[in-house]
């Protein structure tokens, strides 16, 4: 299959493909943005997140690298779509704390105005059951987060 094949079968089935913004390093998914949704355009999102006081990387000459794509979350047998965060493996930790941050859900001005509690994907916690049904729960009811200790909700 050549390239414009390639391109019309993964627009006819609603797939999208493109390069990989760090073409250096490997891109790890770091954590997912909650009351996202299908429609928005990510790399709008993307260069107001670049473009926000709030992103403050360690090392301005050489900030992190990172990418939002659209993924499932399943849990039993519900299944929602989310924004979903790669970062570069060396810089995860670096864009986990600059997204707590920046996405903690409290009232300020958000990149594209857009109010999505940043749900950090850390040593497998996404992985269980009863964790993907609070953020399923979470997500699909569109309320207020519950906040706990060190910025993670649910």
């Amino acid at each position: 299959m050549h390239l414009p094949q390639l391109e019309e079968w993964l627009d006819s089935h609603r797939y999208f493909a493109k390069t990989c913004p760090s073409q250096v390093k490997e891109m790890v998914q770091i954590g997912a943005l909650c009351y996202s949704h299908i429609s928005m355009h990510r790399e709008e999102l993307k260069e107001s997140i670049l473009s926000h006081p709030s992103w403050t990387p360690a090392d301005p000459s050489n900030p992190p690298i990172f990418d939002l794509y659209l993924s499932d979350v399943i849990s039993n047998n519900k299944k929602t779509k989310m924004l979903f965060v790669l970062a570069e493996k060396s810089k995860q930790e670096e864009v986990t704390t600059i997204f707590i941050r920046l996405y903690d859900g409290s009232p300020k001005e958000y990149p594209n105005g857009s109010t999505m509690p940043f749900i950090p994907l850390h040593e497998g916690t996404h992985t269980a059951l009863e964790y993907r049904e609070k953020i399923l729960y979470n997500h699909s009811m569109g309320t207020k987060p519950l906040y706990a200790l060190e910025g993670s909700w649910i």
